[in-house]
């Protein structure tokens, strides 16, 4: 499970500097770095850097003109560019939410509220790690958002294994170093109430209480 967030007995600067941080995965791409900075301005009472004032700026234009200054279609603007990376890290955050709960049901409330809620409902059971059913099941919970694809466009693209390629040691290590990671920010409660997609839809019911029990208890070796 994950731990404390590192933020919690840090003062203004150290808070200042997580903001200014966060840039970084702006720059990289991560559609929900500009969302959390502005949560998180709020909750610690912080303006908001000016990275993220400029990236606003950017955003509200476009929105207000229809496209950028110079730049043709919709998929060129601010706008559309933003929506495109939203479209890649949700189909990421499914395939990868599925399959570590495949790996261990307590990581359940990443999933998409679809998957939980037929998992509380029983109409699909915890079963081993599989990436083929993993991708299965990312498809059925993508189908009805803005982010549905084929199972084709999971595996061609890639974007439910983004560092699979790389060997199993620098792979965790890059994983470990990512500041999105060290922040929160892809298991943001606020974000996942945002796009109403990902976290339970309620308590779990008796059978999933009772695997999550076995889980949690002491294994004999």
């Amino acid at each position: 499970m994950a731990g404390k967030a590192p933020h919690l007995h840090y003062g203004p600067d150290q808070l200042r500097a997580l903001l200014v941080d966060l840039h970084r995965d702006h720059a990289a791409e991560n559609p929900f770095a500009l969302l959390e900075v502005i949560e998180r301005s709020r909750e610690w009472q912080l303006p908001l850097p000016d990275w993220a004032v400029d990236a606003l700026k950017v955003l509200i234009a476009d929105y207000l003109t229809g496209k950028a200054p110079g730049k043709i279609g919709k998929d060129n603007s601010p706008l559309g560019r933003f929506r495109n990376r939203a479209i890649v890290e949700v189909r990421r955050q499914t395939y990868q939410s599925i399959k570590a709960w495949m790996s261990d049901p307590r990581l359940y409330t990443a999933m998409p509220r679809s998957i939980i809620q037929r998992w509380f409902m029983k109409e699909i059971h915890h079963e081993p790690k599989s990436a083929e059913r993993a991708i299965e099941l990312s498809v059925e919970a993508l189908a009805s958002t803005f982010a549905a694809c084929t199972a084709e466009t999971l595996l061609e693209a890639r974007y439910y294994d983004p560092l699979g390629k790389l060997p199993d040691e620098v792979r965790d290590y890059i994983s470990r170093r990512m500041i999105v990671r060290d922040l929160g920010v892809k298991e943001t409660s606020w974000v996942s109430q945002y796009l109403n997609y990902f976290g339970p839809p309620g308590l779990p019911p008796h059978h999933v209480v009772e695997i999550l029990k076995s889980w949690d208890a002491p294994q004999e070796e």
